[in-house]
């Protein structure tokens, strides 16, 4: 890796490669060293660097440069507690749920409560709401386990399209883990 520590950024060295750019270099969309990727054929340089998690691109030919432009952002999602429903709890691991900037919700629960017995796809008790925004445009079955003596089992929660969180299982419960991931409606 080559050093780029003074001047501005556009007199870079038109030789492709990777550069630590110093802080005292002008030109950047932000201050503070960073790393920049150089693609050039001698003429031509694209500079792209990244500051937190926005990466910046630059294109120049000769002495002629474009201003900086925002070529990728990865914000990442907030994650929101699950809301629950009366007689239900966090359980060890807790209960969350996000979306990312392209529309995926990201569900995952721990839950303890009492979980009652339903095999039909009619029924089955509600123990979480997703809010409007992050809800599925059909039924989402998810294989999820239940921990209850003798041991876990695998059962069923489904994400219906109202947000509603269902349990689905043979037998009763009092804890339930699983994840889903899902595009939003």
């Amino acid at each position: 890796m080559q050093s780029y520590n003074n001047g501005d950024i556009t007199n870079i060295p038109k030789v492709s490669g990777t550069y630590s750019i110093g802080e005292n270099v002008t030109g950047m969309p932000f201050s503070g060293g960073c790393l920049a990727q150089v693609a050039s054929d001698g003429y031509s340089v694209a500079i792209t660097v990244w500051f937190g998690n926005t990466q910046y691109i630059k294109v120049g030919s000769g002495d002629v440069w474009d201003d900086w432009d925002i070529h990728a952002i990865a914000t990442p999602p907030q994650v929101h507690n699950l809301p629950l429903l009366d007689g239900y709890s966090l359980g060890v691991d807790g209960a969350g749920y996000s979306k990312t900037q392209e529309g995926i919700v990201s569900v995952y629960f721990s839950v303890y409560g009492e979980f009652v017995a339903s095999s039909s796809d009619i029924g089955g008790e509600a123990f979480a709401i997703l809010p409007e925004g992050f809800r599925p445009t059909g039924k989402i079955p998810v294989p999820v386990v239940q921990q209850d003596i003798p041991g876990p089992d695998w059962v069923k929660v489904i994400v219906h399209p109202d947000g509603s969180m269902r349990y689905y299982g043979n037998g009763s419960t009092t804890a339930i883990y699983g994840s889903v991931s899902f595009v939003a409606s």
